[in-house]
């Protein structure tokens, strides 16, 4: 099992080790990007053969447009902000998202969330 490296010291598994990843690790065709906000250690993985990007809870599209998640679920909103600004910078296709379907044109889509949000 792997996580991102700031979260370690918050997963308890007994038994089990965990590895730490950082920015730009591979898992095994996957490169690590550090995006944290929702949690410290937040990862997303770029698929670059494949043009796309798994944002994991960094952003999600669950019943329409995108969205941060809530602030419940958000460690640190202003890091969050700064994580989606670096993933509408990516030149790939696709963004692949832990909760909501895909979005035709997923880097306006962010710009659109990142102008609304202030």
């Amino acid at each position: 099992m792997s996580a991102g490296a700031a979260d370690l010291s918050e997963i308890r598994l007994e038994g089990r080790a965990i590895e730490p990843l950082a920015e730009a690790d591979r898992v095994r065709d996957l490169v690590v990007l550090e995006t944290p906000g929702h949690a410290p250690g937040h990862l997303s993985l770029l698929d670059e053969a494949n043009s796309l990007v798994l944002v994991g809870d960094a952003v999600g599209s669950v019943g329409g447009p995108l969205s941060f998640g809530p602030p419940a679920f958000t460690a640190d909103p202003d890091r969050a902000r700064t994580s989606l600004e670096r993933l509408a910078g990516l030149d790939v296709g696709r963004f692949v998202f832990s909760h909501g379907a895909e979005v035709n044109d997923p880097r306006d889509a962010i710009g659109v969330l990142l102008r609304s949000s202030g």
